[in-house]
């Protein structure tokens, strides 16, 4: 089956689940093309999306939040339509003659953009195209990811199904999968290396800070903190693809003279080995990397979240005594000291046990696409 899965950098869960689903069709057989929507011809052009979703979540939030509250309201509608002729205005010719050539019976989209916009297409030229889009927000997503009416949907969760009905689809376009999450097991060998490369003094606790594609917007703050308090341990931070916070956390480090103490990375895909070397991981809440942590049974400190879509990822993790969220930078560092002291335990319980299949994920969702 020739297939085609679009994703988008806006967020680094989009492009690890389309790479997750093409390594798995690969794998039974599929012919498969994965291409970033926004630079579908892979000319290397500025990608709108990173770019807007940085702003939006740093020093615009404030207009995010402005955008979510009109998207509930009856001006959503409007507003949502508008985005979409101004993306479709400078993808749809490059979208249509891809999919015209490339002749695929299968479009996955892991960004709910380009569904409706390959619905479009293969209505317009008579395509009998099966369009799937992957709804990677696991508990509260949107109304915008629902937009391709006709099309079939992966969820993550029942919570998410519930949403996607209540927004008109019906239960035969939905399928509940469970969070698709790359879980190869951790070798040896290669943690081995990692921890030669890394240099740091094993001896001591290693924290790692996750900050997702985009960082940590308390990156720095998180840093100061660190390198300031008491606290006798190593730290990994990494900063994705915001090279701001790379280049401001180098000159703290450099300030302090932290060098042995603090490792700091850009965008890394070894974020699983990462977690195996570290005793406490401090999360924002993105689910990618908040499944990875949990799948690994490793003691998980929120401490910042995207509203609306990833506050549902907040709240499965505090209810279900699976780790703790701590905004207050300063109630973040006491939160680490308590742990690493064994003051206090985050209660480890198996993430299975609160009916939650991390496993099954891709193979179901496998199921559902071939």
């Amino acid at each position: 089956m020739k297939t085609l899965i679009f994703y988008s950098k806006a967020g680094g869960g989009h492009q690890k689940a389309a790479e997750i689903i093409a390594t798995g069709l690969i794998q039974e057989g599929a012919q498969v093309k994965l291409k970033n929507g926004f630079d579908i011809l892979d000319e290397g052009n500025f990608d709108f999306a990173p770019f807007a979703y940085r702003l939006l979540i740093g020093p615009l939030y404030f207009l995010w939040i402005i955008i979510v509250w009109l998207q509930k309201s009856f001006a959503g509608f409007f507003l949502l339509g508008i985005c979409y002729q101004i993306g479709k205005l400078f993808l749809y010719k490059k979208f249509e003659k891809f999919i015209l050539e490339y002749k695929p019976q299968n479009v996955i989209s892991t960004y709910y953009f380009f569904g409706q916009l390959a619905r479009q297409i293969s209505e317009k030229n008579n395509l009998d195209l099966k369009i799937t889009t992957v709804v990677t927000d696991p508990f509260s997503p949107e109304k915008v990811w629902f937009a391709d009416k006709k099309g079939q949907y992966l969820v993550y969760t029942k919570a998410a199904l519930d949403l996607a009905l209540s927004h008109g689809l019906k239960t035969s376009q939905l399928n509940v999968v469970g969070p698709i999450v790359g879980f190869e097991a951790v070798d040896n060998q290669k943690l081995k290396s990692l921890q030669k490369e890394i240099n740091l003094d094993f001896k001591k606790p290693l924290v790692l800070v996750l900050g997702g594609g985009e960082g940590m917007q308390k990156g720095t703050q998180i840093l100061k903190e660190v390198l300031n308090s008491k606290l006798d341990i190593q730290l990994i931070m990494v900063c994705g693809r915001n090279q701001k916070l790379y280049d401001k956390c180098s000159s703290i480090i450099e300030k302090l003279q932290a060098r042995s103490k603090v490792k700091l990375y850009k965008f890394v895909d070894f974020v699983p080995e990462l977690i195996a070397i570290s005793k406490v991981v401090v999360s924002k809440a993105g689910p990618g990397a908040v499944f990875e942590v949990l799948k690994q049974n490793k003691p998980l400190i929120l401490c910042e979240y995207i509203w609306p879509q990833e506050k549902g990822v907040v709240s499965f993790v505090e209810e279900n005594n699976l780790g703790v969220f701590k905004p207050s930078v300063e109630e973040l560092i006491k939160e680490i000291s308590l742990i690493l002291s064994n003051k206090k335990v985050i209660k480890k319980i198996d993430i299975e046990q609160v009916g939650f299949d991390l496993s099954s994920g891709l193979e179901t969702s496998l199921k559902a696409l071939i």
